[in-house]
Order: structure tokens, then sequence, then C-alpha cells
């Protein structure tokens, strides 16, 4: 019988707006349909390919086209099914469960819980590609202390041998599933969001994490450090996330340069990259539909614990494990973005780097 995978985290329905014109100045922009116009200020600068929080008026809502329901964790979650159809998944929403989530997650073999902390926040989505702006509302204000009921679904969850943790914003669900990993009760495999402050990530989870995964363009944001999206950036951050998260294998994802990859206490980690051949193949299907990438850093995520089933592919046999691990990820987001050809081992290059001398 296949292990169950947990994934826990928090859906978000992301509004789509056809026809919709932005014109922003700093904070401020006016969203422009042919019968209304809204005036939004935001906390930060509105521009093309940026995600800010706004105030969003209740009647911005009877003008989104479509909505559709999104988020890390259920990105990951469909990923999994993608790649190992077969794998019996448990999934808790950390908001009310609705009828969109249901649909989106409907697979053979997959229970979904909500803890109904709150209702799923709604983002607003203007644009495609680089010029897509999303405003997201302000966060939800304080709640009341988890119930009894509400630790029985964690505890429900935590009985997975292994727990995929992805865009989760409340401190007492992840203290919860990080004592559970520190009892032994599962593995906590943990992709970094701004979704909780770092301090609090750095004390709780990162020492118990049997896997983290980042990007080098999101780590310096999450973490405050001064990281640069570049090779010698991803690997000094995956040094310091190595000190971090002792028990963990840290991935940190680099876009065209691939993955940096490295074990337990290593000195030194693995650079895995795509063929050009592949990497072109995948390309192509970008530029016919940009939104393609969008969640395949989740995706990623999503293969690498879909790989920590016996039995999960033979992709990378004979490769140590933190390489067999990144290898799975890749061929789940680039499965994710549209690639549909099975990968093989020649599909990609992987080379050996020192972290030492970038910690």
């Amino acid at each position: 019988m296949l292990q169950t995978i947990g994934t826990v985290g928090e859906s978000v329905l992301d509004g789509f707006f056809a026809g919709a014109r932005v014109n922003s100045d700093g904070h401020a922009a006016d969203v422009v349909f042919s019968s209304r116009t809204f005036h939004l200020i935001a906390e930060t600068d509105i521009r093309p390919g940026a995600k800010v929080i706004a105030a969003l008026p209740d009647e911005l809502w009877n003008y989104a086209a479509e909505f559709r329901c999104g988020g890390g964790f259920v990105n990951s979650t469909v990923a999994i099914k993608m790649v190992a159809p077969e794998t019996p998944l448990r999934c808790l929403d950390a908001c009310a469960v609705g009828s969109v989530l249901r649909r989106r997650v409907r697979f053979p073999g997959l229970r979904l819980r909500g803890l109904d902390l709150r209702p799923v926040r709604r983002n607003a989505v203007f644009g495609t590609g680089g010029d897509k702006i999303i405003l997201k509302p302000k966060p939800s204000a304080s709640r009341a202390v988890l119930s009894a009921g509400q630790f029985a679904v964690l505890g429900w969850l935590c009985e997975c041998p292994h727990l995929l943790a992805n865009s989760i914003k409340d401190g007492d669900v992840l203290a919860h599933l990080a004592g559970a990993a520190e009892a032994g009760q599962t593995n906590l495999h943990l992709v970094l969001t701004n979704g909780l402050p770092f301090d609090f990530v750095k004390r709780v989870a990162l020492p118990v994490a049997r896997t983290v995964v980042t990007s080098w363009d999101e780590i310096g944001k999450i973490t405050g450090w001064d990281v640069e999206p570049t090779p010698r950036g991803a690997l000094w951050a995956a040094a310091r996330l190595g000190r971090l998260a002792p028990r963990a294998v840290v991935h940190v994802t680099c876009g065209e340069s691939g993955t940096l990859v490295s074990g337990p206490g290593s000195l030194s980690g693995y650079r895995v990259i795509l063929s050009r051949a592949v990497w072109d193949a995948v390309q192509r299907v970008v530029s016919v539909r940009a939104s393609a990438v969008c969640g395949a850093g989740d995706a990623y995520a999503g293969g690498v614990v879909a790989a920590e089933v016996p039995g999960f592919g033979r992709l990378g046999v004979g490769e140590v494990a933190a390489v067999r691990s990144a290898l799975a990820g890749c061929a789940a987001a680039v499965r994710w973005i549209g690639y549909r050809r099975p990968l093989r081992a020649a599909d990609f290059a992987v080379s050996a780097v020192p972290l030492a001398a970038a910690a």
C-alpha cells in the first residue's frame, strides 16, 4: 500500500478581470471598466509584475470574468496528483472549504478537510505574463485560539508519514506541525513563504524540517537577507539555510540556471540543470501561454515530496538522495508548465558545487 502524503496551507480565490485597464501612479491606481472606474490605494507601488496589498471594495468582484482556486498548497496538491496519481492524499485548508476548491482537487484517493479559521481570501488579477498585477486584500483580523476540534483535524493530518506545508499563515498551526515532526510522528517538508515572520519560522520549523524549498528571487524578500538572484547568491542562501535547518535537504530553484540542492550537514551541493533542448521546448510552451509558469515552484515542491514515497518513478537511479529529489521536482515543474514528454536522466546535467566557499 502506498504511503499517504499530507498537504496543508491556505487556498485563495483569484478573480480575473478581462478587459480592465489599470492606470497606476505610485500607490494609487484607477481600474477602468467600460461602465465603471474604481480608485484603489495600495500599501506599496502598483506596477506591472507586482503583488501588493490594497483595499478592495466588495463591488469590484461583480466585474470579475471568472474565479480560479489557487494558492501554493493547492498548486502543490494538484502537482502531486499529476505526477503520482495513485498516491493517497490528505489535504487541509486553513480556510473554510468551498465548492471551487472541492472541484479543483477532485481526485481519486484525496481527502479534503478545512480548519475554518477564516473565509477564503480573494485576490484581484489584472493582465497576463510580465504585465500581470495582483492586488491582495489586507490580512484578516486576529482570531481565537485553535479549538479541540481543530487540533483533532491537525492530528488527522499528522498521521501522514510525509507532510508538505506551503503558504501557512497561522503560527499555531505551523507550531503544531513542527511539534509533530519533532516527536517523530511525521516528516515536515516546508516551502518558505512570507506568510509568517521568518524569525518565527527559523525558530520553530526549520530545526525539524526534512525538506526546505525556496527560490533565488524570493529568499531575500522572505528572510530579509541581501541575496542576489545569481548562482553565487543561491549557493550562499543554501549554505545559510543548511545551517538553520540541519536535518533538511535544501532546494533553491534558480530559473534558467536550474536548481541548487544540498543534503543535511553537507559542505557541498549539486546543481541540476535541464538540457538546452528540453529548456528550449519548455520555453516554446511558455511563449504561447505565459501564465503556464505560475505555480511551477509549488509544483516543484510537490514533486520533491512525491519522490519520498517508495515506488515513485525511477528518474535519477544511482544518484544521491538529494539529487533524486531535485530531479523529481524539476520533472513535476516542467509537467506543470505543459511539457509532456517523459524525462530521462540524459535530459539533465548534474554537477557538484562547494557550499563552504559561499557560507
